[in-house]
């Protein structure tokens, strides 16, 4: 675990590496533009995931320490030695960002699509914003388990699966209940219900080149403010992930490989519901939506696909969406909701009872 001690030199040549690979891709890249573009957004990906792999190494080898009775036994002791091992990590995140973002940039000026300076600017800073909040979800996750391998596994069942799900099926229901228009707004049609293709990182006329659908013109009038509003939301949610982190390492105790340690008991409720929530009903409104609207033949292979696919990027076609909205009522699905968010609480409280219960009689 020595290596991890000089983990702060590892991001920054990583980014300026592929940063000086991607400045000399060309134009079409084997033929298809589109690999050249996953290409170059592949490298924020690349920071995210080495900074995974450093915050988890970084975490387990605090865990590890041989002064662990002493170090985690007082918080402000605890709280100096998060400072000195965390904040190089995000110091080396912030400048490897920066790296990568001014190649990032300047490839953007050599591809053909007449980016203009402000949009390139803004498609860089919205990266950027996304990696940043990728990588602060990562290290709170990390965090709160303690232990590399179950940080690494959680924030990768948490960004990939978790978060869309949760955020797909919450704007889902805002738009059923409040009979929101998804062709009217861009930030529902492109960021929320593209998040897995990622559409919404790519340049605007670029997107605009690729693509045929019909709403071309109400992504392009609304880029601007769409790219804003996500780039501070994105670093809200950093921030505010990277604040908790800190808290739970100050107070959380680490002596005992147990989930129970880690998080209060409210806190543990709350996640295992909400994420459990979601997922079921995410198998509910896809049922509703492939029977109620577009009569799918039951096969075992609907069956299936009804309770893992993410099929709510569907709200983005407008025949669907006009579909789904008359077939549908919004206040039905908000009900289901309400009564799968107590079933799945209720059993939540009641598991966590029978496993404490269990754990002090072990003891």
């Amino acid at each position: 675990m020595k290596f991890f001690k000089k983990y702060y030199l590892v991001l920054p040549p990583v980014a300026l590496i592929y940063g000086i690979y991607i400045l000399n891709i060309k134009y079409p890249y084997d033929g298809f533009p589109q690999t050249l573009m996953d290409s170059i957004i592949n490298g924020w990906l690349l920071i995210w995931v080495l900074f995974a792999a450093l915050s988890g190494g970084i975490i387990y080898q605090l865990q590890q320490s041989k002064k662990q009775q002493y170090i985690y036994s007082l918080p402000w002791t605890k709280k100096d030695i998060y400072k000195k091992s965390a904040s190089w990590l995000l110091i080396s995140l912030m400048i490897a960002e920066i790296i990568y973002g001014i190649f990032f940039a300047a490839k953007l000026t050599m591809i053909p699509s007449k980016e203009s300076l402000t949009n390139i600017i803004v498609c860089t800073l919205l990266n950027a914003a996304f990696c940043f909040a990728l990588c602060a979800v990562t290290h709170l996750v990390v965090v709160v388990t303690a232990y590399i391998w179950q940080g690494l596994i959680l924030a990768v069942i948490s960004i990939y699966v978790m978060l869309p799900i949760i955020i797909q099926n919450t704007a889902f229901l805002i738009q059923m209940v409040f009979k929101i228009k998804t062709y009217k707004y861009a930030i529902f049609e492109w960021v929320i219900y593209s998040v897995y293709d990622r559409r919404f990182l790519i340049p605007l006329n670029y997107q605009l080149d690729i693509s045929i659908m019909d709403t071309n013109l109400i992504w392009k009038a609304q880029y601007m403010n769409t790219s804003l509003i996500c780039i501070a939301a994105f670093i809200a949610a950093g921030i505010l992930c990277l604040w908790f982190a800190k808290r739970k390492f100050i107070r959380q105790n680490l002596a005992q490989n147990r989930m129970l340690t880690r998080l209060s008991r409210i806190e543990n409720k709350l996640i295992m519901t909400v994420g459990l929530s979601f997922v079921i009903f995410n198998a509910v409104s896809n049922h509703e939506i492939n029977q109620q609207v577009f009569n799918y033949e039951r096969t075992l292979y609907n069956r299936i696909y009804e309770l893992i696919a993410w099929n709510k990027d569907i709200m983005g076609n407008g025949d669907s969406y006009r579909m789904i909205m008359q077939k549908l009522s919004g206040m039905h699905l908000l009900i289901y909701f309400a009564v799968i968010f107590a079933g799945c609480y209720v059993a939540v409280s009641l598991v966590q009872t029978i496993r404490r219960k269990h754990y002090e009689r072990a003891c």
